[in-house]
């Protein structure tokens, strides 16, 4: 019962381990339930919390074509002629509108579109959740990001990231064009 309520407050609250454990104590007391040793819920809470993030980052990562995960990769790998990665395209602020700018924007969003980003349908996973992973991967550098095991969880954190770039980048077109 404890595992189902703690799996339900993770996908539909983002909370920290101290939190969750906080509010575990209490489900456990509204339910007459005699509470563990402090460790043994610290480290029952924390494999439930681990075993739900692998469900998500599988989750999201099935919402991805699995043989465009390559571009992805190329996404945070440094072409030869460059120091910067294609990643940072969609990491910089936006500039000051014009039409340059407006057909640059255009062209990175069609970058999405062609990694069918545009295609991943994330409604079904908590907002909060997608906003802090993509929230990570804006924050990391890319070799950071590339050492991010298991791959599950990179591609899920880029696939967050690159969705929420997208709706970022078609807002910001609708407001260039209509300044």
């Amino acid at each position: 019962v404890l595992k189902n309520w703690l799996i339900g407050q993770i996908q539909d609250h983002v909370l920290d381990n101290r939190e969750l454990t906080i509010k575990a104590k209490e489900f456990l007391k509204f339910r007459r339930v005699i509470l563990p040793s402090p460790s043994r819920l610290g480290r029952f809470i924390a494999n439930v919390i681990r075993n739900s993030h692998l469900e998500l980052y599988h989750h999201i990562t099935h919402l991805f074509p699995k043989e465009d995960f390559h571009k992805l990769e190329a996404l945070i790998n440094s072409p030869e002629d460059s120091l910067y990665t294609n990643l940072m395209t969609f990491k910089r602020p936006p500039p000051e509108p014009n039409a340059t700018i407006i057909n640059q924007f255009l062209s990175y969003f069609e970058i999405l579109e062609d990694l069918k980003i545009t295609e991943c349908d994330l409604s079904g996973i908590n907002l909060k959740v997608i906003e802090n992973l993509a929230q990570l991967a804006k924050n990391q550098s890319s070799w950071n990001l590339r050492r991010i095991k298991p791959d599950e969880k990179r591609y899920a954190i880029l696939i967050c990231f690159l969705v929420e770039s997208a709706k970022t980048i078609l807002d910001t077109i609708i407001d260039m064009h209509s300044l």
